[in-house]
């Protein structure tokens, strides 16, 4: 992963994640999404990676 995109992932799942007051907020959308970002985006760049590996072998 880029430490470009991967240090802005990080830092704002941490912003949203130092809004959290209470369990119930751990549940609000923008705490999911940026922790589905942070665990999703390695795997997209690492198949978009093979994928632009793949054609250009072709």
């Amino acid at each position: 992963m880029g430490m470009l995109p991967g240090t802005m992932l990080y830092v704002n799942a941490g912003n949203e994640l130092s809004k959290v007051n209470r369990l119930e907020e751990l549940i609000s959308l923008e705490v999911v999404i940026s922790l589905a970002a942070l665990a999703l985006v390695p795997f997209l760049i690492q198949w978009g990676t093979r994928q632009f590996q793949l054609r250009k072998a072709a």
